[in-house]
């Protein structure tokens, strides 16, 4: 990675103010060391995504650095190929392995063992918790990626948002029969409720705005065909909950001809859709 890419990686992090108030606010309470060690933590995993991101030339707005966890802000998720995303996805948890070693390397030194355990148990933490199928975690984008390479995307948003509800239930659950819940688990698993339950609601917008993506960007492999069939009577709007990612289409329209994606995404575009 020469030194252009790298400056074009650091110029998309932003770290948000309230870490950097539970940073100041650690130092007081004599807990910095920990504080900042898990914030290099969330740092190290997200840059795995950012780095991996850039390399497949993604457009990437900004990452920001939170409390709990980082947030990649990019047009690309959900429209790119398949590979390329799984690659994205895996390069966060990925960074957590070679963590492990420099933990292991730090154990011969005079760092005490209270921070080493702290540093190992953090470190799996993070990796666990990222790959809970939970959506937007890695391993929720993970399960929608296998979803959206064998059912069309659209029922991959609607199956994919339920069961991540359905998980964040269940894991609350059994923090609350053990007695583990917390206040920070508390408002963590809210937010990731909250953001399964809009993405549900908005389903149509995402649909849309994949749509659009292959309307503008066609980089669809064309060797990978799939055949639609619809009656005569179906909108063009209903029609494109079928479509599957990593496919081009061909639409047979009862007793009309057969319609390439190309035709049907300009056809699709041509008025703006109504929202159904």
């Amino acid at each position: 990675m020469n030194i252009k890419t790298i400056h074009s990686v650091l110029s998309v992090i932003q770290v948000h103010p309230l870490l950097l108030i539970l940073l100041l606010l650690s130092y007081f309470f004599g807990l910095f060391i920990e504080m900042a060690a898990l914030f290099m933590l969330i740092f190290i995993h997200e840059c795995g995504h950012l780095a991996v991101a850039k390399y497949f030339q993604w457009e990437v707005t900004r990452l920001v650095i939170w409390p709990f966890g980082g947030v990649m802000e990019t047009k690309d998720f959900y429209n790119r190929p398949t590979h390329e995303e799984l690659w994205v996805t895996i390069a966060g948890p990925v960074q957590h392995i070679w963590v492990f070693g420099v933990i292991h390397l730090l154990s011969f030194t005079s760092v005490p063992d209270y921070y080493l355990d702290q540093f190992i148990w953090m470190n799996t933490i993070l990796l666990l918790f990222n790959l809970m199928p939970i959506l937007p975690l890695d391993g929720g984008r993970f399960l929608f990626f296998m979803l959206s390479h064998w059912i069309p995307f659209h029922r991959s948003i609607l199956l994919s948002t339920s069961f991540s509800i359905f998980m964040i239930v269940i894991a609350n659950g059994i923090l609350l029969l053990n007695g583990w819940v917390s206040p920070p688990l508390i408002v963590l698993s809210t937010i990731l409720w909250l953001d399964n339950w809009l993405t549900y609601k908005r389903h149509y917008l995402y649909l849309m705005k994949h749509m659009l993506a292959r309307y503008m960007y066609p980089t669809v492999n064309r060797n990978k065909i799939h055949k639609l069939e619809f009656p005569i009577q179906t909108s063009l709007q209903e029609m494109m909950k079928r479509f599957r990612k990593n496919h081009y289409h061909f639409i047979q329209i009862e007793n009309q001809g057969l319609l390439s994606e190309d035709d049907y995404l300009s056809l699709l575009f041509s008025a703006v859709p109504p929202k159904t």
